[in-house]
């Protein structure tokens, strides 16, 4: 007996898809439709996983732009969040070029100092210069 709302599939047409589920090396079609359904549900798992780490690569190689752009930017947590608070207060993307003028922005402004020539050569291994007395003649 069928109840209100099932559907009911022909014998012909479900010994057909039984057929079709043992060329494909199932037992049944139960087994095909699970094993589509859980292939449908990893694909599209592995879509999210994958726009996840092209948004977090496009975030690295901006970041690196600007970093290279600007070796002054002190890129400490303080830095980076002032950084972030005057982007999203402009409301503007991250993009190398709007953060370049919030850094200028937040320079100004004196929410952080950018390093000096000394502390740019320091953060980069560069040992610093010393000077050496002029020899006698």
């Amino acid at each position: 007996m069928i109840d209100i709302g099932q559907t009911a599939v022909p014998d012909l047409t479900y010994a057909q898809y039984n057929s079709l589920a043992q060329a494909f090396d199932f037992n049944d079609i139960n087994e095909l439709v699970t094993d589509q359904i859980n292939l449908r549900q990893q694909t599209q798992r592995l879509s999210q996983e994958v726009a996840a780490d092209r948004e977090e690569r496009l975030n690295y190689e901006v970041a690196a732009r600007f970093l290279g752009e600007h070796p002054e930017f002190p890129n400490s947590p303080e830095a980076i969040n002032a950084l972030d608070a005057v982007l999203k207060s402009n409301n503007v993307e991250y993009t190398p070029g709007n953060m370049s003028l919030a850094h200028a922005a937040a320079v100004r402004d004196g929410l952080y100092a950018a390093l000096t020539q000394e502390e740019i050569a320091e953060s980069m291994g560069v040992p610093p210069r010393t000077t050496r007395p002029t020899p006698p003649p």
